[in-house]
């Protein structure tokens, strides 16, 4: 179970793990001591507790790629785009979750930087969580388990 630390600062609003589940302080700017992520990994802000969005480098990609998830409901992706020309913009993201979404939910785009496309992501995950209810996570969790 992870374990929830009160922070003194603001939460940056999307964490990165390591390939082995530990918070790396290094790349969120965290003071808290690193944390085994899990399922249903939350974080503690005073007395409320929400899921938190989670990077998870995917070892496995040809290119760094990183898929997002927002509890235990994998919700989108931040990658190096391959086979684009070299004139365009190397980092694309995209941002959706099915079943749960609704068609023209889900999107996506391209950054020039790491920092952008995750910048644009996490605007993105803002619009489409205020419209998400639990019943969509539910959706997407049945889905996943039948």
């Amino acid at each position: 179970m992870l374990k929830a630390y009160r922070f003194t600062r603001q939460i940056p609003a999307c964490v990165t793990v390591d390939a082995i589940g530990r918070v790396d302080p290094s790349v969120n700017g965290s003071s808290a001591p690193s944390a085994r992520a899990t399922n249903r990994s939350t974080i503690a802000v005073g007395r409320i507790r929400s899921p938190a969005l989670i990077r998870r480098r995917n070892a496995d990609a040809p290119e760094e790629c990183w898929h997002v998830v927002y509890g235990d409901v994998h919700v989108g992706k931040i990658a190096i785009r391959a086979g684009i020309p070299h004139d365009e913009d190397p980092w694309g993201w995209s941002c959706g979750f099915y079943p749960g979404c609704k068609p023209g939910e889900h999107t996506n785009g391209s950054a020039e930087t790491f920092e952008q496309a995750r910048a644009d992501f996490e605007q993105a995950w803002r619009v489409i969580l205020s419209k998400r209810t639990e019943a969509d996570f539910q959706a997407w969790r049945d889905q996943r388990a039948g």
